[in-house]
């Protein structure tokens, strides 16, 4: 992960250019502050509607875990990847298979149009958070069907390309 300044990278350009992420120019990747034991990057990806001026959002959390004290990398990431779990309690999560664990947010009709993928590859966790910005398009079972695909899209291509670079 520390050879890739910019989480965006990980994904194939197909992709990028399905989901229009260039075409928002708010869309941006920062690597936070590193802490001993955490290098985290956040992304705000943006994807802009031909009709509207509303925008999807999908946002990446990916952290890479440093040994700390009492545990190897690896431990520590898993420790952090179960506390994440618990934290963003929304109900069951639905396994899927990503890394060495992943995880889906249920399908909740009570907020349509959000998702949340959160996976672990060795030391490192990510979340993939998605949100409709245009909620005229469709009803709330539809937008909540639309962004879990997202969502699980994104989550899919991070995963495989963080597996390639532990390789």
């Amino acid at each position: 992960m520390r050879r890739v300044p910019d989480p965006r990278t990980l994904l194939s350009s197909g992709l990028r250019k399905d989901l229009r992420f260039a075409a928002a120019k708010y869309s941006e990747c920062r690597q936070d502050k590193a802490s001993g034991s955490v290098d985290r990057w956040t992304c705000y990806l943006w994807t802009p509607h031909r009709r509207t001026w509303d925008q999807d959002m999908t946002a990446l959390d990916v952290e890479l875990h440093h040994p700390v004290m009492t545990q190897n990398a690896t431990a520590y990431a898993t420790e952090m990847f179960r506390g994440e779990k618990k934290f963003r309690d929304t109900g069951d999560w639905d396994p899927v298979p990503l890394g060495d664990e992943g995880l889906r947010s249920p399908l909740d009709r009570s907020s349509p149009g959000q998702s949340d993928v959160l996976f672990r590859v060795r030391n490192v966790t990510v979340l993939v958070s998605t949100a409709t910005g245009d909620k005229d398009r469709a009803d709330a079972a539809t937008l909540s069907a639309e962004q879990r695909r997202r969502a699980l899209r994104v989550a899919s291509e991070l995963a495989r390309s963080i597996a390639r670079l532990a390789e």
